[in-house]
């Protein structure tokens, strides 16, 4: 092996420790739990969110719950995904 790949090696392995300690991908599923069952919720009843920890959860949460519950966001466009595909394998 290489000193480049011990090199590449390293700095993965260290990225993705400082990612795994830093509990962002805990964070971010929590969130979006929490955003899945703010729409889910809002489906059937009137739903009010208030996060007192400091953060933005409430705008983040409102936010993304909007962003579930609107069709056009949740429509997945397979014309434009092909278009991209093709345009990356061509050039």
């Amino acid at each position: 092996s290489s000193l480049m790949d011990l090199l590449i090696d390293y700095f993965i392995c260290s990225w993705y420790a400082a990612l795994d300690s830093s509990k962002w991908m805990y964070n971010l599923s929590s969130l979006l739990y929490a955003s899945k069952h703010v729409a889910d919720t809002l489906s059937r009843q009137p739903v009010l969110v208030h996060c007192s920890d400091g953060w933005d959860r409430t705008p983040q949460l409102v936010s993304l719950a909007q962003l579930i519950l609107d069709p056009h966001y949740r429509t997945f466009n397979v014309s434009f995904y092909m278009y991209i595909i093709h345009c990356i394998l061509i050039y």
